[in-house]
């Protein structure tokens, strides 16, 4: 019979050109992943569902499944990377969640929100894959398919976008310092090369020089694996309003004239210049001034005693009490902002 011949057609829900790298075939997957974000958000809407935590879990269930589906085959590009296509949309969901602005750094909405790169979760794929066709039995069409594979790695240049599936696993293999032997390949250990993965991601952030990455971790603290989750005011704040006051405070997106003073119509004003037009001090108008000093919001520190009494004394300590009392705190300090018209 005669076979048509076309430069691209789609198998098993996977796009498939000609031409193209593999690794192009998550680029739909991206916009699948996007369409199934807006309708769990539509049906979230429906049912009235509000809590953080709960849209994270069915983000995971319902979204997450749709951006990598088969990227354990298209993906092995950018696991090594450390990017992937639907990162964008994990990212743009998380911040819808919290209500932060698009210029948040990446790294600290995945971190409030307790959340790896999409790369990890790609990896653990890909390499439970590995496994599997490793213990495959040699009889099986997908086995032999794989071992040559694997013979044909070492034909194409080191850096050849053209490398065999098998050579490019080996590649992120060894960028993980995993080296394995293609001539005889073994079972890698999946659940501590996931948490390398996580724990490389949680140096990155801690290691940052972005100021509002730091001026984050002054709040949040060093990340740690052991306690690395969603922040705790997320699933104890019932106030959709509360909670988006104080991410925004938390993560640099907020009110305050030393984020206001980054987009000046004639480009950023000096740090030193961003001063408080709430108060008399001439203070920075920080997160520290607005908590701690600035006279504007002397009656809510009194209605919230509980909070400075004992006197906190650094953005974390006061970050730590209870998340609802902070949380009412940070709003009522907006909300008197705004009233000001500063």
């Amino acid at each position: 019979m005669p076979i048509e011949v076309v430069e691209s057609f789609k198998y098993l829900g996977v796009d498939l050109h000609c031409t193209k790298p593999f690794a192009d075939a998550g680029l739909p997957r991206k916009e699948s992943g996007e369409r199934a974000m807006l309708a769990m958000l539509s049906r979230c809407r429906e049912l009235g569902i509000e809590d953080p935590l709960l849209q994270v879990r069915l983000f995971d269930a319902l979204v997450q499944p749709v951006m990598l589906y088969a990227a354990e085959m298209w993906g092995v590009r950018d696991v090594g990377k450390g990017e992937l296509a639907g990162d964008l949309i994990h990212r743009a969901f998380l911040r819808r969640l919290l209500g932060v602005r698009a210029g948040t750094p990446n790294v600290a909405v995945l971190a409030e929100t307790g959340q790896y790169p999409l790369q990890a979760v790609a990896a653990k794929l890909l390499l439970n894959y590995w496994n599997r066709l490793v213990d495959m039995d040699d009889s099986r069409l997908v086995k032999r398919a794989f071992v040559a594979s694997a013979a044909l790695a070492p034909r194409t240049a080191a850096r050849s976008a053209h490398k065999s599936w098998a050579g490019q696993v080996s590649a992120v293999l060894a960028a993980m310092g995993l080296p394995c032997d293609l001539a005889e390949p073994e079972t890698v250990d999946v659940k501590g090369a996931v948490a390398q993965l996580q724990s490389t991601f949680l140096a990155s952030v801690n290691d940052s020089s972005l100021s509002k990455v730091q001026q984050y971790l002054r709040m949040t603290g060093e990340l740690t694996a052991e306690e690395y989750g969603m922040a705790p005011y997320l699933t104890a704040v019932g106030g959709w309003k509360q909670r988006k006051h104080l991410a925004q405070l938390r993560l640099g997106s907020h009110w305050l004239g030393v984020e206001k003073g980054r987009q000046g119509p004639a480009g950023p004003v000096p740090r030193s210049e961003r001063v408080c037009r709430r108060c008399q001090s001439g203070e920075v108008d920080d997160e520290a001034h607005m908590i701690f000093r600035c006279s504007a919001h002397s009656a809510l520190r009194v209605q919230h005693a509980s909070l400075f009494s004992p006197w906190p004394g650094s953005l974390r300590s006061f970050m730590s009490q209870d998340p609802t009392a902070v949380a009412a705190f940070v709003h009522g300090c907006c909300e008197e902002a705004k009233q000001s018209g500063v």
